[in-house]
């Protein structure tokens, strides 16, 4: 107690508090290890082998939502997307600075225009480039995830019925 008075539930309580989410050192705790900052993420959405559906109107492809999960807040993470498991075709490099550290997630937006294509098959993975304490580094990658898009709709030709011509 910060005045020596004994605290009972007549008297009152002394309340401790711990902030486990920001970086600053607390008192008794130690800083933690760069390879519990840098851990591979756990990669969430788009789930494994899902679809990412199109619109059957404009025939574009929805945006995409990435997600994933981390043990501890990070300030940067860097996010690959490739036509092969081996990551040698790559389609998208992007650093990606979370709006919330705590809930990590990114939106591709429009991705015909970042080389994506219709019923063809994707792999993603992502890792820390940017610990809580916002040093730069490269984390382990996470596991590889994959998803496909669905294909365009096709115009079908409206054949007209001969049971009204008759």
């Amino acid at each position: 107690a910060i005045d020596n008075r004994p605290y009972t539930a007549n008297t009152g309580r002394l309340w401790g508090y711990c902030d486990c989410l920001s970086p600053g050192m607390q008192p008794g705790l130690e800083r933690p290890s760069q390879e519990f900052l840098f851990q591979a993420p756990t990669p969430t959405a788009p789930a494994l082998n899902s679809t990412i559906p199109v619109d059957l109107d404009t025939g574009n492809i929805a945006n995409i939502k990435f997600e994933w999960e981390h043990p501890t807040p990070a300030n940067g993470y860097e996010l690959w997307i490739a036509k092969d498991k081996d990551f040698s075709q790559i389609v998208i490099q992007k650093s990606i600075i979370p709006d919330t550290p705590i809930v990590p997630k990114w939106t591709l937006l429009y991705p015909e225009k970042s080389n994506l294509e219709a019923g063809e098959n994707y792999y993603w993975k992502i890792r820390v480039n940017r610990n809580a304490y916002y040093e730069r580094g490269e984390g382990p990658w996470s596991g590889t995830m994959s998803f496909s898009l669905a294909t365009k709709p096709t115009q079908q030709p409206v054949q007209p019925s001969t049971s009204l011509l008759t």
